[in-house]
């Protein structure tokens, strides 16, 4: 019989979490298929900001945990901090600008003019596409990207 492999830096508690998180984000992105006022309200009011709080909350926990580990790790060297986020950027924003990037040509290719307004978005390349106004309809993932860089 095979023995099974066990991470043991795996906290049982925060799958679970993660698992509540991704199913209540997929239930609210699914709300167009419920046609009935009740499933709607139950959608909007239980699901709809859970389970983005959740990804929050546990980005945050992780993330602050995996850097007070490198800080306490190499407190010798200097710029812990800075290579810290060097390394964070070479895995989100690399994937972002690409999917960006694709959105845009595909945005010229099939619609006439931008369908974000007469404005190429700029601001998308430097996140601030909802730091003053609501997010525009153009790329509506990219809100909570914009949120996690800033903050």
């Amino acid at each position: 019989m095979k023995k099974i492999d066990i991470n043991n830096n795996r906290v049982f508690g925060l799958d679970i979490l993660r698992t509540c998180a991704i199913l209540f984000v997929v239930f609210q992105h699914s709300n167009f298929l419920f046609n009935t006022k009740i499933l709607a309200d139950i959608n909007y009011n239980i699901f709809g900001f859970d389970g983005v709080s959740i990804f929050f909350v546990l980005s945050g926990f992780l993330i602050g945990g995996v850097l007070i580990k490198t800080i306490e790790n190499k407190r010798d060297e200097k710029n812990v901090l800075l290579n810290f986020w060097i390394r964070r950027w070479f895995r989100t924003i690399p994937n972002y600008f690409l999917i960006l990037i694709i959105l845009l040509l595909l945005n010229l290719l099939f619609t006439e003019g931008f369908s974000f307004g007469k404005k190429f978005p700029l601001n998308f390349f430097t996140f601030t596409q909802n730091l003053f106004y609501q997010h525009p309809s153009f790329f509506p993932e990219a809100w909570s990207l914009s949120i996690e860089e800033w903050f």
